[in-house]
């Protein structure tokens, strides 16, 4: 248990002073460990398929996993914005009708 709490110590501290009080970065958190475990899936299936047609070794491991966690981390980060940009404009459109109700 020792081990445990150094390796993950700094993690849930941060978690519990940062994150955890913040319910929308709790989502930004989840959604980018969900993220991270799609890169993790994907790169593992293409060493499987590499490994399978002979093309083993350490590279065969290490490109495919450096490509798929920048294509999955670029996707998240693209994700990400729109919607921010959607729940922006979500949040302009209710000032906007409670604006007109207060002001008809």
């Amino acid at each position: 248990i020792g081990s445990a709490l150094l390796a993950f110590g700094p993690f849930l501290s941060l978690f519990g002073l940062l994150v955890y009080q913040k319910a929308q970065l709790v989502i930004v958190v989840t959604t980018a460990a969900f993220f991270f475990l799609l890169a993790a899936v994907t790169a593992s299936l293409a060493w499987t398929i590499f490994h399978a047609i002979g093309l083993g070794g350490p590279l065969a491991a290490l490109v495919p996993g450096v490509f798929f966690q920048f294509a999955f981390r670029c996707g998240f980060v693209a994700l990400y914005h729109n919607v921010e940009q959607v729940i922006q404009n979500s949040m302009e459109k209710s000032d906007q009708r409670r604006r007109d109700v207060a002001h008809p």
